[in-house]
C-alpha cells in the first residue's frame, strides 16, 4: 500500500514518533507566528460581541490555514521525492550516529548522556531513544544470546536489560547490590 495513501502508520504514534513530533510541534508554532506577523490581508473584524479575543481569533483564521497547507506541501513535495516516512529518516540518523562507534562503551556512554540532556529539556530520553536501544542494545543481548547457545563468552556487557535495570531504574536499589562488597572490600584494605 503506498505510504502516501495511508499516512497514519501505527509505528509513528509510539515512542519513535516522540522526537519528531516535538519538532513538528516546535516547527508548526514558528511558522503559524511568520503567517499571523506577516498576513497578506489585515481585516477588521466588526462583532457585536464586546469581547475583543473574538476579532483576534477571526483574523488567527487565515494563518492557521497557511500553515496547514505549509505542511501539507511539505509531505506531498517529500513524496514526490521517495521519503515516504521521514520518522524512519530521523530513527536512522540515530542509529547510524551510534554505529559509528564501534566501542560499546562509547556508544552506552553516549546514549547515556543523550538520554539525560534530552531529559534536562523536558523530552523523554528514554522514549526518543528507543530504536537506539531496540537497534543496537537489544541486538547485542540477542548477540549475547547466541554465543551462550554455542558455548562461548558473551562479547557484551551493555544491553538494553543492562540499561533498563542498572541505568535508568527509578532509586538506588539495583546499585545498592553493589555497595556492601565496595564497603567490604575497602575496611579489608585498610591497615588496622
Amino acid at each position: 500500500m503506498n505510504e502516501f495513501n495511508n499516512p497514519f502508520s501505527a509505528n509513528n504514534f509510539g515512542p519513535n514518533g516522540i522526537f519528531f513530533a516535538i519538532l513538528i510541534s516546535i516547527a508548526s508554532t514558528f511558522v503559524l507566528s511568520f503567517f499571523y506577523e506577516h498576513r497578506l490581508v489585515r481585516r477588521k473584524f466588526i462583532t457585536d460581541d464586546a469581547d475583543p479575543t473574538v476579532a483576534q481569533n477571526l483574523s488567527a483564521v487565515e494563518p492557521a490555514v497557511l500553515t496547514l497547507l505549509f505542511f501539507v506541501l511539505i509531505r506531498i513535495l517529500l513524496t514526490l521525492i521517495g521519503v515516504t516516512d521521514i520518522n524512519q529518516i530521523f530513527i536512522n540518523l540515530f542509529v547510524d550516529l551510534f554505529n559509528k562507534f564501534n566501542s560499546g562503551f562509547i556508544s552506552g556512554i553516549m546514549f547515556n548522556l543523550i538520554v539525560h540532556i534530552l531529559w534536562f529539556f523536558g523530552i523523554h530520553g528514554s522514549n526518543v531513544l528507543e530504536p537506539v536501544a531496540q537497534n543496537i542494545f537489544a541486538a547485542n543481548l540477542v548477540e549475547n544470546m547466541d554465543a551462550v547457545a554455542q558455548g562461548l563468552q558473551p562479547q557484551f556487557i551493555l544491553t538494553k536489560p543492562f540499561f533498563d535495570i542498572f541505568v535508568f531504574q527509578g532509586g538506588a536499589e539495583p546499585r545498592s547490590v553493589f555497595l556492601p562488597p565496595f564497603f567490604s572490600a575497602r575496611r579489608a584494605m585498610s591497615p588496622i
